[in-house]
């Protein structure tokens, strides 16, 4: 294959993510609120810079809605649900009496919706037959259940290991079959939406 080819082949392989891909390619980048909150937790635990800490964290809730405007109902809903945390920690960095659980848990909050936008999109992409794009959208939700761990603890921290291995198993099964691939994405948006909602009992 000559290197015009393969260059071409590449820019139809992008533009083709970038269609099936809304989460990652909707005006932004699908990991632009992982990285402004750990600056934001870096900016406050490290240097005590309330303000630079409060900036960053107002981009990753800027991030977030500027991902959501691609999205379906359910992700949007769920990833409403974490913004509102966001914004009370929001309020306790500006207003200087910070309650370092509620940074911690919201921070994390916000990245396991992030994965269940993530999953949601490899659902449709399924649906759509394509299935390479499915998988990246699926390490894209591995990487944040990875950043939301730094934040987490105990048993939330062990469930999010959970769900982050059984997205590690089926990227390792990646030909499996659709309908079963489902079922068990299925399984895995019910156990986040139980981190995300704080509801009492698991799935």
């Amino acid at each position: 294959m000559n290197k015009g080819l393969a260059y071409f082949l590449v820019a139809i392989l992008l533009v083709g993510l970038a269609i099936y891909l809304p989460a990652v390619f909707n005006g932004g980048n699908s990991t632009d609120p992982d990285f402004y909150l750990e600056n934001s937790k870096t900016y406050l635990v490290r240097e005590y810079d309330y303000d630079r800490s409060h900036e960053q964290l107002k981009k990753a809730i800027a991030a977030i809605r500027k991902i959501e405007k691609g999205l379906d109902q359910e992700s949007k809903f769920i990833l409403e649900t974490s913004i509102k945390d966001l914004e009370k920690v929001s309020t306790e960095i500006e207003e200087r009496h910070l309650i370092k659980g509620d940074l911690n848990g919201a921070y994390a909050k916000a990245l396991d919706a992030m994965t269940y936008a993530e999953i949601k999109v490899s659902e449709h992409l399924l649906e759509e037959d394509h299935s390479r794009a499915a998988i990246i959208a699926l390490k894209y939700g591995m990487l944040h259940l990875r950043n939301a761990a730094k934040f987490s603890k105990g048993d939330k921290k062990g469930f999010e290991k959970h769900i982050y291995e059984e997205l590690d198993s089926l990227i390792e099964n990646e030909n499996m079959d659709h309908d079963e691939m489902k079922r068990r994405l299925d399984h895995m948006l019910e156990e986040l939406d139980y981190l995300v909602e704080e509801k009492d009992t698991l799935p």
